[in-house]
């Protein structure tokens, strides 16, 4: 399973990591100015 979460959103990568999702990469996203986890 593949997942993109917001970087900066710590509730959505706790509750992840509580159900066993280790983050393997990163993706930026220039043109919103946001960068995300590979899950």
């Amino acid at each position: 399973m593949h997942l993109e979460v917001a970087a900066e959103n710590a509730h959505a990568l706790t509750l992840y990591k509580s159900c066993g999702f280790e983050s393997y990469g990163t993706q930026e996203y220039y043109e919103f100015d946001l960068n995300t986890l590979k899950i």
